[in-house]
């Protein structure tokens, strides 16, 4: 018999992949839904088990229903739940703290990419300026914890390194230039991530 992670799991890839083929017309009626109920599906999963997961799914969920909207108050908004949800990983990540000299070389690298890319968009970041730099320190800190902890290394850390290329992408495409299957790419590296991450701590 299956448990409540597994049947959740199914539809959250479901959902996940209708959104990714149909992207390129949202907003639509129902879009923000379909797109936050990846996250959803996943953070409902967890909770039995795994709260503070289920709970940085559950504010994921919440951001990606916000960026699925026009504006730069949803943008903020969306900003601000998904930092708070990085802020959760990390502390989940904290739990399991256990650093060896590799992890911290990754860590150091993680480190130097999150400051170049934040020198190279801080030209155009305007008025967001402020938020978008918390918003890389955080994300940045969470991969650093995630190459730190001892869950299962081999779906952690790559989760991590997928969602923080993934808020990359979104920050390009905003503050720089689109790019050509630019929505597919973050929605694919977004969503991987975040499932990778969740089957690293619930196995973990």
């Amino acid at each position: 018999m299956l448990d409540p992670g597994q049947m959740l799991l199914l539809p959250s890839l479901g959902a996940a992949l209708l959104f990714l083929l149909s992207r390129h017309r949202a907003p639509y009626p129902g879009s923000p839904v379909i797109k936050a109920l990846g996250c959803a599906l996943l953070a409902v999963a967890a909770i039995p088990t795994a709260p503070l997961l289920a709970l940085a799914l559950a504010l994921s969920a919440l951001g990606d229903w916000f960026l699925t909207l026009r504006g730069e108050r949803h943008f903020l908004n969306g900003l601000i739940a998904f930092l708070v949800a990085h802020i959760v990983y990390a502390a989940i990540f904290a739990q399991a703290w256990a650093p060896s000299m590799a992890s911290l070389w990754g860590a150091a690298a993680v480190v130097l990419a999150g400051i170049i890319l934040a020198v190279w968009l801080y030209p155009g970041l305007g008025k967001m300026r402020r938020p978008v730099l918390a918003y890389t320190s955080v994300i940045v800190t969470m991969a650093v914890m995630a190459l730190q902890a001892d869950y299962q290394p081999g779906l952690l850390v790559p989760g991590a390194l997928l969602f923080m290329f993934s808020d990359s992408c979104i920050a390009v495409r905003r503050f720089k230039s689109d790019f050509a299957f630019s929505g597919e790419l973050t929605w694919a590296t977004y969503y991987g991530g975040q499932l990778l991450l969740f089957l690293a701590v619930m196995g973990g």
